[in-house]
């Protein structure tokens, strides 16, 4: 009996110090998962996370942490897992839900996104990435009027950040108003390489390449290697008596893999 009972205190002992280890492991790994994310190696992120939840981390938050990470690298099926496991622990969590809606508006569930948004929006109805967020499913839907008021309620929450001119500025059909948000961005984030094209395809429809060229300059300037931005200064350039530069972009649109229509004229003299 003796015997038995010293047996059992140290079994007891040793599961105490496993916990104890394993605890410490997982605090190790999710510290480990936080560094990879703000680094963004989103993929070492969601590997470590997962080691911590594997050894059981107390903070449920880690299932939120890794359905970011899991976003960020657009499995977003995995991410709803995750978020609606941290949602079960972390309930009433306007920013989870938010993330939650960005996974199915990604996945085109546009309908179930719009819900989840109104979910986060009951809980803070004050946080402008929300409103902006709801626009876009509304877009999906083709509801510009409820996208609208979203942009104009995020822009009114944040006049600062870029994203939401853009996204406004997209939805416009009116090309005055279009281009006054394109602008906005620009200046809100002067990197934004899309805006630049956007801004020089409303030009470029309207045969204003004096100003179409040097937005599609930008865009290329900033890394972008598109075939159609290469065509379409391409054609600036050609409709500008610039035809040796016409020419330059002509042909880097086809290494490219360029297949749209091209005018004759501009294809004979590039031969």
């Amino acid at each position: 009996m003796i015997k038995h009972h010293l047996a059992l205190c140290f079994c007891l002992f040793a599961f105490v110090l496993q916990s104890q280890n394993d605890s410490a492991k997982a605090g190790y790994f999710y510290a480990k998962g936080t560094d990879k994310m703000q680094s963004e190696q989103f993929d070492s992120a969601v590997y470590y996370f997962g080691r911590a939840i594997d050894l059981g981390y107390a903070d449920k938050k880690v299932y939120a942490n890794r359905g970011v990470n899991l976003s960020r690298l657009e499995k977003y099926e995995e991410a709803l897992t995750d978020y609606d496991t941290a949602l079960k622990y972390i309930p009433g969590n306007a920013v989870l839900f938010c993330n939650k809606g960005i996974a199915l508006a990604r996945l085109k569930r546009s309908a179930e996104a719009i819900a989840t948004f109104d979910l986060a929006l009951k809980i803070d109805s004050s946080d402008a990435e929300t409103y902006s967020c709801r626009g876009v499913a509304y877009q999906q839907m083709h509801d510009s009027l409820s996208a609208l008021h979203d942009y104009n309620r995020a822009i009114s929450l944040n006049p600062a950040f870029a994203d939401y001119y853009y996204n406004r500025a997209r939805l416009y059909n009116d090309s005055k108003l279009a281009v006054k948000d394109y602008r906005k961005t620009i200046m809100l984030a002067p990197d934004m390489a899309d805006a630049y094209y956007n801004l020089g395809i409303i030009y470029y429809d309207t045969d204003n390449y004096k100003d179409a060229i040097p937005l599609f300059e930008k865009e290329l300037s900033l890394g972008a290697e598109k075939a159609e931005t290469y065509y379409h200064l391409a054609e600036c350039y050609w409709y500008s008596n610039k035809k040796d530069k016409a020419c330059t972009c002509f042909k880097k649109a086809v290494a490219l893999k360029y297949t749209g229509i091209v005018p004759q004229e501009l294809q004979k003299y590039c031969k």
